[in-house]
C-alpha cells in the first residue's frame, strides 16, 4: 500500500534523531511527493458523482438513461488518441454492472456524421454522438460530453429487469480514459421490476474503476486511504505541522547547546 511503503522509505533515517538535516530531508520531501501526487491504481480511472440512472423495461429492451454533472469526469483531447470521434480506436463504451452479477455493455464507435458524432469548440468543448436506430451491439442512442460541465447518455440495455437490481454500477470508456458512478443505498429512489431510478449518488470512495471494485462496490466501501484526496490531505498535514520542525534538525554530529542558550533544540 502506499502510505506504508512511503513511510517504510524513510528506514533509518525517521528512527535516529540525530541523522543530518540533508538526508533527513531529502526522504521527507520524497513522501511527501509520493503522497501528494499519488492516485489510485489504475492511473485513468475516475470515480465520479452520478446525478441520475433510469433503467426502465419497454417493448424494445430495457431503456437507459445515464447523467453527470460533475466536473472531474475524464475529457478526452479533441484530436488526440483518446478522442471518441476520431481518436484511435476511438468511440466510447457504456458498461452497467449490478448487484446481482450481471453486466451490460453498449458502445458507439468513431466516426463523424449522423449517425456518428459531431464536434464542437464554440465556448465549451463538447462531443455528441446521435443514433436514432441504437440496436445492435451499437446500442448507444445518444451522448454528450462537455468538458468540465456534463455527461449525458442514452441508449438500449440487454440488462433484464425480471427482478429488482438492488444497485448499480455505471462505467464510461473512452480511450485510455475511464470514470465510474455507483448507485446504491440511499441514492436509489425506485428498485422494482421493470424499474431502477437513483439520483444524486456521491463519488464513490473506490481506488479503481474495475469490475471487481465496482461488483463489490456496494458491499464493502473502500478504506478512506483509498482516495487520493485523502492522501492529498495527508500530504499537506505533514507539510504543514512537521515539515517545519524536521527542517530545524541540526546537522549530523552538532554539539546539543544547553539548555536556554540561543538555539536551543529538543
Amino acid at each position: 500500500m502506499l502510505v506504508p511503503n512511503a513511510v517504510n522509505g524513510l528506514g533509518p533515517e525517521r528512527r535516529s534523531r540525530r541523522s543530518g538535516a540533508g538526508s533527513w530531508g531529502a526522504a521527507v520531501a520524497a513522501a511527501l511527493g509520493a503522497l501528494a501526487f499519488a492516485t489510485p491504481s489504475a492511473a485513468l480511472d475516475e470515480p465520479i458523482s452520478g446525478r441520475l440512472v433510469k433503467l426502465k423495461s419497454s417493448a424494445t429492451g430495457t431503456q437507459l438513461v445515464f447523467a453527470s454533472d460533475d466536473p472531474a469526469v475524464p475529457f478526452p483531447a479533441i484530436g488526440g488518441s483518446d478522442d471518441p470521434a476520431s481518436g484511435t480506436p476511438g468511440g466510447i463504451s457504456v458498461e452497467i454492472f449490478t448487484r446481482s452479477g450481471a453486466s451490460d455493455l453498449a458502445s458507439a464507435p468513431a466516426g463523424l456524421g449522423n449517425p456518428g458524432w459531431s464536434v464542437s469548440q464554440n465556448g465549451v468543448d463538447t462531443y455528441r454522438y446521435r443514433n436514432g436506430g441504437g440496436t445492435g451491439i451499437l446500442r448507444l442512442r445518444m451522448v454528450t460530453l462537455s468538458q468540465g460541465r456534463r455527461l449525458r447518455v442514452r441508449g438500449v440495455s440487454a440488462i433484464g429487469l425480471g427482478a429488482p437490481l438492488g444497485a448499480v454500477g455505471i462505467r464510461v470508456t473512452t480511450g485510455s480514459l475511464r470514470s465510474c458512478a455507483v448507485f446504491a443505498g440511499a441514492s436509489v429512489r425506485r428498485n422494482l421490476v421493470g424499474r431502477f431510478v437513483a439520483r444524486d449518488a456521491s463519488a464513490p470512495a473506490i481506488a479503481d474503476c474495475d469490475d471487481v471494485t465496482l461488483l463489490t462496490a456496494w458491499a464493502s466501501p473502500a478504506p478512506v486511504w483509498a482516495s487520493s484526496a485523502w492522501r492529498t490531505s495527508l500530504a499537506r498535514l505533514l507539510l504543514v505541522y512537521v515539515w517545519p520542525h524536521m527542517t530545524s534538525l541540526p546537522p549530523r554530529g552538532s554539539a546539543r547547546p544547553r539548555a536556554g542558550s540561543p538555539g536551543t533544540w529538543p
